[in-house]
């Protein structure tokens, strides 16, 4: 029986050597990679190895993806992001419900069902495709945009771009990125300065060119331990989520303090407690190499 492959959509940084894979030329911005995967007996995907070759199964690839069936599911967007409720669609359930926008028979059933010729079109995460109008009002298409990126940060399945994408039907060509979809990242959930009602203290962050890729540099400002925790905790987790967007860290966190009541022994205690779960944070950060946290804090407080 022969098998059926599908495509299946990746993110520009996805790095394998098991796989056939191209660049998604069509899609503007570089940000997706094609390749063609088979489900297994449990719904996990298999990918066509190098030696298969894409131009051999893509044609059938495609055809089989015609052959899965999914449709459109309409939904409203609630005022969760400050705007008023809109229709919008969706297509999810699936392996390759992402991969449905590939599809011009897809593609021309979102405009009429949305009444327009212009889409604006989210691919968060694998398994998920999002569209709307793109002739929106400003704020109300911003307000798209951060629910793409919403997705893409704290979505279910594996990361594809939190950007916005823009489809236009009549000439039958993607036109272009929402400008506004970093802006919007930003919103859904800003790494630096931390959120004021997240820590009493303060950080900020810096990205460097380091041996292996941007090293994250962040300057702290704190009062007591107690404090401390807390806010070296939300760094490591906001370097994290950062990174599994970015897909570009190194690995490396350096940690410099300005004075205060807080020495380098208890910074390097609670460092050394937080990387106890080294593995959990790798995972988040989808770093491959172990996560080192370098310090440059202030000598340890006089005694009282």
């Amino acid at each position: 029986m022969p098998i059926s492959w599908f495509p299946v959509l990746q993110a520009a940084g996805w790095i394998t050597r098991d796989a056939a894979v191209r660049p998604l030329d069509e899609i503007p911005g570089n940000l997706f990679l094609l390749t063609l995967a088979r489900e297994d007996q449990h719904g996990n995907l298999v990918f066509l190895p190098p030696s298969e070759g894409l131009p051999a199964h893509e044609a059938a690839a495609f055809q089989n993806l015609e052959r899965r069936g999914l449709r459109w599911r309409e939904v409203e967007m609630g005022d969760a992001f400050g705007v008023d409720p809109m229709p919008m669609l969706a297509c999810d359930g699936d392996n390759f419900a992402a991969e449905a926008v590939l599809l011009p028979a897809m593609r021309s059933a979102a405009a009429s069902l949305l009444g327009t010729d212009r889409l604006a079109v989210g691919l968060p995460r694998r398994g998920v495709v999002l569209v709307a109008r793109a002739d929106l009002p400003p704020e109300q298409l911003l307000g798209f945009a951060k629910l793409v990126a919403h997705e893409h940060v704290f979505g279910v399945g594996r990361e594809l771009s939190h950007r916005t994408l823009f489809w236009n039907e009549s000439e039958g060509r993607w036109t272009g990125l929402y400008a506004e979809s970093d802006v919007a990242l930003a919103d859904v959930h800003e790494v630096g300065p931390l959120p004021e009602d997240e820590t009493e203290g303060r950080a900020r962050f810096e990205r460097r060119p380091g041996a292996n890729g941007q090293d994250y540099v962040v300057s702290l400002e704190c009062e007591d331990e107690e404090e401390l925790g807390q806010l070296l905790e939300s760094v490591l987790l906001a370097v994290c989520d950062r990174s599994a967007v970015d897909g570009d860290w190194s690995s490396q966190l350096h940690l410099s303090f300005d004075p205060g009541s807080v020495g380098r022994a208890e910074v390097e205690r609670i460092v050394s407690a937080l990387l106890a779960e080294r593995e959990v944070y790798e995972t988040m950060a989808l770093v491959s190499r172990p996560i080192e946290v370098h310090i440059s804090a202030p000598p340890a407080a006089p005694p009282s």
